[in-house]
């Protein structure tokens, strides 16, 4: 998993149709997709779980939890959210 993608579409900087409940591929290139998310404080639990922090393009709190499994939860702003995440094959 990328970190840097999974960010930015919590964050609404990549197209997904959030009201969809069907599997969504998401393409990005891992360079532009990084620069354009900024930087963020990461940490890796014992649980294996990754904590990730920062502030997106406008200014907005995030803070999210990415599970070993790749079900990530967290906050954005005033937002809650929550999907899955896993690599494409």
């Amino acid at each position: 998993m990328i970190i840097s993608a999974i960010v930015a579409v919590a964050v609404g900087m990549m197209p997904v149709n959030a009201s969809s409940q069907a599997p969504q591929t998401v393409r990005f290139d891992q360079t532009k997709i990084a620069r354009q998310v900024g930087p963020y404080a990461q940490t890796v639990r014992k649980d294996g779980s990754t904590e990730v922090r920062g502030f997106d393009r406008l200014g907005r709190g995030y803070d999210l939890n990415i599970s070993a499994n790749g079900h990530v939860t967290g906050h954005v702003g005033d937002w809650d959210i929550s999907f899955d995440v896993t690599d494409a094959a």
